[in-house]
């Protein structure tokens, strides 16, 4: 296979021994190097700067991935057969758009804008355009800038990264406390260095006992006044170290000596300097638009005078030593799990691209028990998910039916153009007809669908795998909710339902047990079925249902400790389901019986095999979900405020407050339940 990489040869160049690179921890190295060693195991690859494009002109290439510079040029004068653009920022429009927005609204001059925040948004775009796929880093914030824009879900995917040729910090370095650091590649609008000044000097914050390290250097001679007037404010409080090289041990020891890192981006695909700092555990306080999913204390919004930055900000200072290290070793977990496996998934992607399959197939099993009077329904809103991410089997099967659900369901499917198989069982019930489902699957995800399940959301799968492929370790997500187990006998008190019995003690984890689970992705002991997505490699390697809890019953709470015995993970996200409970519901006296004296069984089976703890320390991170809609189509404001500066020599064009940054929310971890924090929970 022949391989085209145009990328940055400043950065990186192959040719040169890691010596002669002056960026070799920069982000750009750290990718175009991860590119170039992960296509060169897949074919011959030739990398180039993108100016060389007409050196290689009718050149032929199975796969050609590049930056967006000179990438519709390359297109143009090369034979391609197929094209990936490597995005690291947001879409253009969005860009220009929440720079713009800002800039307006702090009536900022246009001395404060340098000449490489507003892009040429037209040229980028037709590169969008253009190319057949792109691979962008980021979060779902960076991912909602393009699919609001016009871009089709199928044709982007996110990816995480990691920096550092070493792996994580393991133990935490000892601070003297409240030391935070702005580290950036530059200091000016687009990185939140207004928002990071408003904050460390309001009254509220600027008394108090703290120290704040700034890196990097400014973009503009009035960001090199505003940071100097910083320093005159802080004082002693506020060390600059200027621009300090990513690979030296004054930056390592720089980042390790604090405890938070503040970044409030207007706009990002993944800051670099965040995945630096969470490596050596210093907390990320950061916005949505940073490109990190972990922000534990909250997200900080884009207007530098909002109340929920001083709010979170002085969050940071009411911890105590031992809720700051568990932060700290949360940040670490945070990054292990997330990003230190990025040349695994990046290599995945990559083998994906070139096998015509941006997103992996997803196997859905749906196990059918006498629904004819619903199941039109549920297949109705699944069929909408379905045809959303297009790559999916549906494996039914039919589990001793005496209804008209048979004749339903085929009458429905008939004409569908994805891949379905059925399979009619007598009534094996659940654990065994769901396994059926599970082995006949060939997707890279699995996903138990309850036939009394009924699938709201029309992006439940994309949302999934997104998270799901950034974590390989992570073996089984749950759509409906989240179940903490404890010893038989454990007393427990709290929202939401709490099961105490002579058989099993849990606590469902839902938003009826906490809220803020709605906008998180939370970790579990395990998760009830429907919809529960499960990582077919694993069950191919550790084993499917254990059909010794055959016919119902905690066969989802096994696989689910099984997996974390083996180390891995399981995770919630409730996602828009609804759980008719149709099945139970109708079940006679008899039927009643029968299921209670299974549930005893089972239960007895479950806690002979695995001893739950009490203690539930576990890793929560923020969930942006995945925009349903495209913007409408709108006047290049960009174009009016630039045509109404240049008419007036002022900064007169005053753009609408941007509606893409979402309210902030306030969240907390569980490490910092307590009293002195119950206004976090109201």
């Amino acid at each position: 296979m022949k391989i085209l990489l145009s990328y940055s040869k400043v950065h990186f160049d192959p040719t040169k021994p890691k010596k002669n690179h002056r960026y070799w921890s920069s982000s750009t190295n750290i990718l175009a190097r991860a590119l170039y060693e992960l296509l060169s195991e897949m074919g011959d690859v030739t990398y180039i700067e993108g100016q060389e494009y007409a050196d290689h002109a009718g050149e032929v290439y199975d796969l050609f991935i590049g930056i967006d510079r000179n990438f519709s040029d390359i297109l143009k004068v090369c034979k391609i057969k197929a094209s990936v653009l490597w995005a690291v920022n947001m879409h253009p429009k969005e860009r220009n758009q929440l720079i713009s927005s800002f800039a307006a609204q702090e009536k900022l001059p246009d001395s404060a804008i340098s000449n490489w925040d507003l892009i040429d948004e037209q040229k980028i775009s037709q590169v969008i355009n253009n190319a057949d796929n792109i691979l962008c880093v980021g979060n779902i914030a960076t991912y909602n800038s393009f699919i609001e824009n016009g871009v089709p879900k199928t044709k982007i995917k996110m990816l995480n990264y990691a920096v550092g040729d070493s792996d994580p910090i393991e133990s935490i370095k000892e601070t003297p406390g409240n030391r935070y650091i702005y580290a950036s590649s530059e200091i000016g609008i687009r990185k939140g260095f207004d928002i990071v000044y408003k904050m460390f000097t309001s009254s509220d914050v600027q008394h108090k006992d703290f120290h704040l390290d700034i890196m990097g250097l400014p973009t503009t001679p009035y960001y090199e006044k505003k940071l100097s007037n910083l320093q005159e404010k802080l004082g002693k409080k506020i060390t600059c170290h200027g621009w300090v090289n990513s690979d030296s041990t004054k930056y390592q020891n720089i980042m390790a000596s604090n405890d938070f890192i503040v970044h409030p981006a207007l706009e990002e695909g993944q800051a670099g300097t965040v995945l630096d700092a969470a490596r050596h555990g210093v907390v990320p306080i950061i916005s949505e638009s940073t490109g990190v999913d972990f922000s534990p204390l909250g997200w900080l919004d884009s207007s530098p005078d909002n109340e929920h930055n001083l709010f979170t900000i002085n969050s940071s200072f009411n911890l105590s030593s031992s809720e700051l290290k568990d932060l700290k070793q949360k940040t670490i977990e945070y990054y292990k799990l997330f990003h230190e496996p990025y040349l695994q998934t990046m290599r995945e992607n990559l083998k994906a691209i070139i096998d015509g399959e941006l997103y992996p197939k997803v196997s859905i099993v749906l196990s059918i028990y006498n629904k004819g009077d619903s199941i039109l329904r549920l297949l109705k809103y699944l069929d909408k998910a379905i045809l959303e991410y297009k790559n999916v089997e549906l494996n039914i099967i039919f589990d001793g039916c005496k209804d008209k659900s048979e004749e339903i369901v085929h009458r429905y499917l008939r004409n569908k153009n994805y891949a379905i198989t059925y399979e009619t069982t007598p009534n094996i019930f659940e654990v065994k007809s769901n396994n059926i489902g599970l082995k006949k699957s060939t997707g890279r995800y699995c996903c138990i669908v309850q036939d009394d399940n009924i699938i709201y959301d029309r992006n439940i799968f994309f949302e999934a795998v997104t998270f799901l492929d950034k974590a390989p370790k992570i073996a089984i997500l749950g759509g409906l909710s989240g179940v903490n187990y404890y010893p038989r006998g454990t007393k427990l008190e709290g929202p939401g339902q709490i099961a105490l019995n002579e058989n099993e003690a849990y606590w469902r984890q839902d938003e009826n047990t906490d809220s803020d689970f709605k906008h998180e992705f939370f970790e579990v002991d395990a998760c009830m079925r429907g919809p529960l997505f499960m990582r077919k490699s694993f069950l191919e390697e550790h084993g499917y249902l254990d059909e010794i809890y055959a016919p119902l019953y905690q066969d989802d709470m096994d696989i689910a400790f099984r997996a974390k015995s083996l180390g891995y993970k399981v995770f919630a996200v409730l996602m828009n389901v609804k759980n008719e409970s149709s099945t139970i519901a109708s079940y006679s006296p008899k039927r009643m019986k029968f299921f209670e004296d299974a549930m005893k069984r089972n239960t007895n089976i479950f806690y002979g095999r695995w001893n739950p703890t009490i203690k539930k320390n576990y890793l929560r991170m923020e969930r942006i979900e995945i925009s349903s809609f495209q913007k409408e189509r709108r006047q290049d404001k960009f174009q009016k405020y630039l045509l109404a500066t240049r008419a007036t020599g002022k900064n007169t064009f005053r753009l609408p407050r941007m509606v893409t940054m979402k309210t902030v929310r306030v969240m907390h971890h569980p490490s910092l339940v307590g009293k002195k924090f119950k206004s976090l929970r109201e």
